[in-house]
């Protein structure tokens, strides 16, 4: 019966164990997330831009999505504005989108941009952010290749690229990324994926990126020449300055922690069913081990030699009778 006890309470444990999240900063707060799924009109900055997230996307604001960055230990500032991620189960990507108020870019260099040298400039700063990275608790990540060289649409002033890396062990990681230019500043839009999930993610980046706009009066077309900030660099400083890669280890294997985020109010009755099945398997083990304890030799000698001994007694009596 010990044993049957020490079974359940280590069966438990290891349940309980496997689905914690891994590499967790427990100094941050995550339990009151607030995810919202669509359809809503998400709000990127303080009346700055807008998103139109349809029942597929679940999406977090901006305080929430730094804890989160905090908690899955990958750099955080106060650029970032919100994340989507699916509401499907099983969907591996994350979107997070950054503001930078530089000014307004010009797009004058646009046949001028130089995927060599840019891609020099990005595997050198995705290395420097690998310290903050170690620093954290998090693990690096390693520029490999273009998959898609940077081009401007010039149209929807949209510029458009993406990278594939690789962590230290050889795991391949794609960043799908987008720059989207406004009257005082462009907005960075990132997709975290897969190789395996590549096609699926482009197609998503895309819709998610359609949704998106600038509120009137922050279109890049709201520039008015002379009296707003014109932005010290070019459509090339956006690809090389500041810009690394996402680390899909610090981000999509935590994708089971959203879920968890996203329907918390299940874990309290994932426990419950977990524990009565415990209780179930808990008595069919006891009932399948059971068996009758055995008498003690020594015991059971003592108990014949006393019945013995009034067997003669009672004789010894019925002669006196007679």
């Amino acid at each position: 019966m010990r044993i049957l006890n020490y079974l359940l309470v280590y069966f438990i444990a290891l349940v309980v164990i496997c689905l914690l999240p891994l590499n967790a900063n427990a100094e941050v707060d995550i339990s009151n997330l607030k995810w919202e799924r669509g359809p809503l009109n998400a709000n990127l900055g303080e009346n700055l831009a807008t998103i139109n997230i349809s029942d597929e996307y679940m999406f977090l604001g901006a305080e929430d999505t730094k804890k989160l960055m905090t908690y899955v230990k990958e750099p955080t500032d106060e650029s970032i504005k919100g994340l989507i991620v699916s509401a499907q189960e099983g969907d591996e990507w994350m979107i997070v989108f950054h503001y930078n108020p530089i000014g307004y870019v010009q797009d004058n260099d646009a046949s001028k941009l130089d995927p060599e040298e840019m891609l020099k400039a990005i595997t050198k700063a995705t290395e420097e952010a690998n310290k903050k990275r170690k620093e954290l608790g998090g693990e690096p990540i390693h520029v490999i290749n273009w998959i898609e060289e940077p081009h401007y649409d010039k149209e929807t002033n949209n510029l458009t690229w993406s990278l594939l890396a690789e962590d230290d062990y050889g795991k391949k990681i794609i960043n799908l990324s987008r720059r989207l230019l406004g009257r005082s500043g462009h907005m960075s839009v990132n997709c975290v994926t897969s190789p395996e999930n590549l096609e699926n993610s482009k197609s998503i980046l895309g819709d998610i990126t359609s949704r998106f706009s600038f509120n009137p009066g922050h279109r890049y077309l709201d520039y008015i020449p002379g009296k707003d900030k014109v932005a010290s660099v070019g459509l090339a400083a956006l690809i090389i300055g500041g810009t690394t890669v996402a680390a899909k280890s610090g981000l999509l294997t935590k994708i089971g922690l959203f879920l968890l985020l996203i329907f918390k109010k299940l874990w309290f009755i994932l426990f419950g069913l977990l524990y009565m099945l415990c209780q179930v398997v808990f008595n069919f083990l006891k009932n399948l081990f059971k068996f009758t304890k055995p008498q003690d030799d020594s015991s059971a000698s003592e108990k014949q030699l006393i019945t013995t001994k009034q067997i003669l007694d009672q004789e010894h009596k019925d002669n006196l009778i007679e």
